[in-house]
């Protein structure tokens, strides 16, 4: 009889030892989505840098709508997962051990999803209906005035304005209501479409948000990554200030950058003279027509005091250097190979390609956003 009962207790911990696994840290996502045409769910997990995704699992949708992801070995501490779709914009949640989610929506999903289960998720639904409905406002208005009358577009632009300012209004509020939640690092990292993100950064998210949510995430989650990566922020926007700071703004925005041999030119070094100011991109496909139409006008005008400071937007710096070799450029032409959304740009508030500006011999910006036809006349009312 003994015998017979250690044996049966033994076989009761090789059972428990057998199904270990199933103890270990686990969480489900389920719902329904109806409404659209969505046959496949992607459940996306963002990398602990939130510089890239892995895909988890997928599942065919049911014949109802109905899904159901069961994920194993979930992280200590909660992480970012994304529900990934076609055609339209994901879902995102926070997701922990032990997590029973659902996530339901009719219609558009995006728009329309009701998250349960999840504290965090929900914060990041709620956010994400004010500002998305905001965002894309904006994206409708830009290309209302994008095709609008001269007279049309000065009453968008205002609304653009308007909106551009509820949108970031928005995110930081949010951001201070919820500075200890990992919502908040999703929430400020979230971008007006472009050009508008560089046009207006720092109007409503700053350092002083990042540091306050780097302090009170890391007392409710001390473990969690993502700190280092909101630090990691916070130190690019320092870098970007101090490069900033470099920029002299008397009498004009100092430009300071290197030409094809790696010699740094001041824009600052040509003051005196009249100065065209040229932002191109040699990979655009009419730089060569243009450049030859600048040429022109720099014989021209060269020797009664007119200079051209030329700056790149291009990132592909060997196709630029063999561009200025190539047409002969016979002015300074300058490249920081960072792309159109640098310091030079943002500063000189280039939206568009190619955009030209006229500097007297004060140094006073006295012409901007000027068409080739009309160059030749306003140069030589300057000289």
């Amino acid at each position: 009889m003994k015998k017979l009962l250690f044996a049966v207790c033994m076989a009761s911990v090789m059972a428990v030892a057998c199904d270990s696994s199933d103890t270990a840290p686990s969480a489900t996502v389920s719902g329904r989505l109806v409404g659209n045409d969505v046959e496949t769910l992607y459940l996306v997990k963002a990398s602990d840098k939130l510089d890239n995704a892995e895909v988890i699992d997928s599942v065919r949708l049911s014949d109802n709508g109905y899904f159901e992801f069961n994920i194993k070995d979930i992280d200590d501490t909660p992480r970012f997962y994304k529900l990934v779709y076609a055609g339209g914009r994901p879902v995102t949640l926070i997701i922990s051990a032990g997590d029973r989610i659902t996530v339901d929506s009719a219609g558009d999903i995006f728009h329309n999803y009701t998250v349960g289960g999840s504290e965090e998720s929900e914060l990041i639904r709620q956010f994400n209906r004010e500002y998305y409905d905001n965002y894309d406002r904006l994206l409708s208005l830009d290309e209302m005035a994008a095709n609008s009358t001269p007279s049309q577009a000065k009453s968008f632009n205002k609304q653009i304005y308007q909106t551009i300012l509820s949108t970031v209004q928005a995110q930081a509020r949010f951001v201070g209501a919820n500075q200890d939640k990992l919502a908040s690092i999703y929430a400020i990292r979230q971008t007006l479409p472009e050009p508008y993100d560089d046009m207006f950064a720092g109007m409503g998210i700053t350092n002083a948000h990042r540091n306050a949510i780097i302090e009170a995430v890391g007392r409710s989650y001390p473990d969690s990554p993502y700190i280092d990566v909101l630090k990691g922020d916070m130190e690019y926007q320092e870098a970007l200030a101090a490069l900033s700071d470099k920029i002299t703004y008397q009498p004009f925005p100092e430009i300071e950058l290197p030409d094809i041999y790696s010699q740094t030119h001041k824009l600052s070094s040509l003051q005196g003279k009249v100065i065209l100011l040229y932002f191109w991109a040699a990979e655009a496909g009419n730089s060569n027509t243009v450049n030859a139409d600048l040429k022109n006008i720099y014989n021209k005008y060269h020797d009664r005091g007119l200079e051209i400071y030329q700056v790149s937007a291009d990132t592909d710096r060997a196709l630029w250097i063999e561009a200025v070799r190539s047409q002969n450029l016979p002015w300074i032409s300058v490249c920081n190979g960072e792309g159109p959304y640098s310091v030079p740009f943002r500063v000189y508030n280039v939206t568009k390609l190619p955009t030209l500006y006229l500097i007297d011999r004060n140094g006073d910006v006295v012409s901007s956003g000027m068409e080739f036809a009309d160059l030749d006349r306003r140069i030589a009312a300057l000289l």
